[in-house]
């Protein structure tokens, strides 16, 4: 009987430890934020992590959730958490896992590392250097893009 007891032990533990864990996204750190006065979004450069930080807005009433990190070269690279190919299906939006984003619409993998570099393909909507603005030591993503990609977000289910 003890052995049975202890046999039955045992696997419940193996299943917590490893059973409970087959979704393989990474912890990811999702911040609801506001707009400025103007509708802009603003962000201390500072504020800029290594790791991948997802940031909610609410732009005409639509979540609308961009993705910023610092990449291993040190630049900062903004893109919006929509995926250009796979949009309007309420999955083509990033999930972290690891070092790499993958589409939960057709499961395509992005590194970091690229984000914001590639506009077309299955990967997030770059925002470049040229829509979004460095002032004061702040990042400001315009009122004007924001609205404009606001609409694609609409049907997303995305994280919050």
């Amino acid at each position: 009987m003890k052995k049975v007891v202890f046999l039955i032990m045992a696997g419940l533990m193996v299943f917590v430890m490893t059973g409970c864990e087959n979704n393989k996204q990474t912890k990811t750190e999702v911040i609801d934020s506001k707009l400025d006065a103007e509708g802009n979004f603003v962000l201390p450069e500072k504020d800029v992590k290594k790791e991948i930080t997802f940031y909610n807005v609410e732009v005409d009433s639509i979540n609308v959730q961009l993705i910023i990190v610092r990449a291993s070269d040190g630049t900062i690279r903004t893109v919006f958490n929509t995926c250009q190919v796979c949009n309007p299906s309420p999955k083509a939006y990033f999930v972290r896992e690891g070092d790499y984003l993958v589409c939960q619409n057709c499961g395509n993998k992005y590194h970091i590392d690229k984000l914001g570099l590639e506009k077309g393909g299955c990967n997030p909507v770059p925002i470049s250097e040229d829509e979004r603005e460095m002032k004061d030591g702040n990042i400001m993503i315009p009122s004007a893009l924001l609205k404009e990609i606001a609409p694609r977000f609409k049907n997303l289910a995305l994280q919050k």
